[in-house]
């Protein structure tokens, strides 16, 4: 049959194959009049290559779809069956010829007009089982390759991503666990040319290793949000790769103490550090703080303790064999009992001598202020003036009991000594060294020697209009002695004392010796004047004069205005009273009364003239013996007047 016919009927079953009459010659249906379903249980062979298609759809119509689909199982009573499986082969090469690939082929919507777009290939999996992407591959599900998945250069195996010319991923990508590298301590993340941006992170940055962070060029800013914390136990170590160590204040610790802070360096720069303030509020100056608590746990809020060393500065030294030599210090300790906001404090400054080996307490500023040295100390200038210049008083307190309390000296000659003991005088003068001292230059004329002088100054009073006050250059009051546990003698107590006049050794000539030497003015003594015992006792004199008299003075009466006036005295009881005493010739004895004891004198007796003495009956009174002797007159003057009267009577 070589026509074409067209059989209007149902054909029945076939028994035996349906094979046309000519190889590769006739079609089963055609683009016009096709079969609806075929139903095969066996394979589809193409004997030569071809292709599977759907036909064309009109020009105006979307193509067809076609699905290739495995034999599904029916539904019914049986549970848990299985599809059957869908297989899409390559063909198969023989020796060492390759098997055929499998391709996935698109046409991508990139023309225009009427014309079909291009085909592309999408997927080649190969004969050696690798699966190219023309593509990315996109989707939420996961490739999990038990043997190699390569697209382009990358290849997957078992979750490892390598890629023979570098792995770039151009989009953000998120990771749902941990990035490990393949390798420990081998490979960078980023690199000197292409490094990332920034790193944003929640959890910690450890190094496992000894590393560093470092920029390439420019500053490195650590600007957190919060606080940057450093654990117990490491170190911050800024100009340097390691920490040095030193020692630390008071505490001996046989290997030295490894600082946690430090600031290392070689340059006027390097090795410096700065707190500064930039603001317009005063109070808010640079600060730097040392906090001491009295619990071990770390932030935690015990009181401390008196005598408690809350911080300390201290200045070490490389002594050739190690960073712990000490030279100076300053600390601050509790000075008290401390309490809330009540903490009192002293500072400390310590020092170490040539050949010691540890510091020592030189001085402190204790919590009242009060400056105190740890032993004997000094206080001098390198050069130029000490001055002391206080707003107020200047008070010593010197100790108790002790010879020479305070001294001043020139460094080799004491000038002034305070004495505090209750045995000697309080104050010496010029005390030298020895009893024998030169004095330069004792041979140029018009020289004055002066251990003590008060200088002259002129005084201005001003604002007032009528001055009451008194004015005195030196004053020294009168001490008063008092008695504890019994009754005290003293032989003589004496305010002011002068031992004696100056005088002479070997060929040393004086010509005028004097203890006591008022160049000019007038002297005034407002109490009484005593001779000392070698002149006699108070009385043993009545007078005085003479060229060698011991004392010469000048008594008078004073104004109505300065005396308590009682009665008019009887000038018959004055007169009788002088004619009861006696006058007699006498001379002082030597060293008695006024001194002179060549003048012969004439006069009454203390003993005699009670009525012309005062001061305990010994000492004669210039006003009793005026006031005796008008009294005297004047009686006497009465028995005149009444002789002459009687005598008129008589003639």
């Amino acid at each position: 049959m070589s026509n074409r016919y067209t059989i209007p009927v149902t054909i029945g079953n076939i028994h035996g194959d349906l094979i046309p009459s000519g190889d590769d010659t006739y079609d089963i249906g055609s683009a016009t009049a096709a079969w609806q379903d075929l139903f095969l249980e066996g394979d589809i062979a193409l004997s030569d290559a071809t292709t599977i298609a759907v036909t064309a759809s009109a020009h105006d119509t979307a193509g067809y779809t076609l699905a290739i689909s495995a034999g599904d199982t029916t539904a019914g009573t049986t549970n848990n069956i299985a599809g059957g499986a869908l297989t899409i082969q390559g063909g198969q090469g023989k020796g060492s010829g390759a098997g055929g690939d499998i391709i996935f082929q698109t046409a991508n919507a990139a023309g225009s007009g009427s014309s079909l777009n291009a085909l592309a290939t999408a997927l080649t999996i190969s004969d050696d089982l690798s699966s190219t992407f023309a593509g990315a591959i996109v989707g939420s599900g996961t490739i999990d390759a038990t043997t190699d998945f390569t697209i382009g250069d990358t290849v997957i195996t078992d979750g490892v991503i390598t890629d023979s010319s570098g792995l770039a991923l151009a989009a953000n990508v998120t990771v749902t666990g941990n990035v490990l590298p393949n390798a420990d301590d081998t490979y960078d993340l980023g690199s000197a040319s292409a490094a990332w941006q920034d790193l944003f992170l929640e959890g910690d940055i450890t190094l496992t290793d000894a590393g560093s962070i470092a920029t390439s060029a420019g500053a490195l800013t650590i600007a957190p949000t919060t606080d940057t914390l450093f654990s117990d136990g490491t170190g911050v170590v800024i100009g340097h790769t390691a920490q040095v160590v030193t020692s630390n204040f008071l505490q001996n610790v046989a290997s030295g103490v490894t600082a946690e802070l430090q600031v290392l360096g070689g340059g006027v720069h390097d090795m410096a550090m700065v707190i500064g303030a930039f603001n317009t509020n005063d109070d808010y100056p640079p600060t730097l703080t040392f906090l001491k608590s009295g619990n071990g746990t770390v932030g935690s809020n015990t009181i401390v303790a008196d005598d408690e060393i809350l911080g300390s500065i201290a200045f070490t030294a490389a002594d050739g064999n190690d960073f712990r030599s000490m030279a100076a210090a300053i600390s601050v300790q509790i000075d008290g009992t401390p309490g809330q906001d009540d903490v009192p404090g002293r500072m400390m400054f310590w020092t170490t001598a040539d050949g010691a080996s540890a510091p020592t307490k030189r001085w402190s500023i204790l919590a009242t202020g009060e400056l105190q040295g740890n032993g004997a100390k000094t206080i001098s200038t390198s050069s130029g003036a000490l001055t002391i210049d206080p707003a107020a008083e200047l008070n010593l307190t010197l100790a108790a009991n002790t010879n020479g309390a305070f001294i001043v000296s020139d460094g080799t000659t004491t000038l002034q000594k305070l004495d505090t003991r209750n045995t000697t005088p309080a104050l010496s003068t010029h005390v030298f060294d020895s009893p024998n001292q030169t004095l330069d230059n004792a041979s140029a004329a018009n020289t004055v020697h002066q251990l003590v002088e008060f200088a002259a100054y002129d005084i201005t009073l001003s604002g007032q209009t009528q001055v009451t006050t008194s004015q005195r250059t030196v004053n020294i009051e009168s001490t008063q002695l008092r008695e504890s546990g019994g009754a005290v003698t003293v032989d003589q107590a004496s305010t002011f004392r002068i031992a004696g006049a100056p005088y002479p050794f070997s060929d040393v000539t004086i010509t005028e010796a004097l203890a006591l030497h008022v160049d000019s003015g007038t002297s005034r003594f407002d109490g009484a004047i005593s001779l000392g015992t070698d002149h006699g006792d108070d009385g043993q004199q009545l007078t005085s004069g003479g060229d060698d008299a011991a004392c010469d003075w000048t008594a008078a009466s004073s104004l109505r205005e300065h005396k308590d006036i009682g009665s008019e005295a009887d000038s018959g009881e004055a007169l009788q009273a002088m004619l009861d005493s006696k006058a007699y010739h006498f001379r002082y004895k030597t060293k008695k009364g006024t001194g002179d004891s060549k003048t012969e004198y004439v006069g009454l007796m203390a003993d005699d003239a009670p009525w012309a003495m005062h001061y305990k009956g010994t000492i004669v009174n210039p006003v009793n013996t005026l006031g005796y002797t008008v009294l005297a007159v004047q009686a006497l003057n009465e028995k005149i007047e009444r002789l002459e009267a009687l005598l008129e009577e008589r003639r």
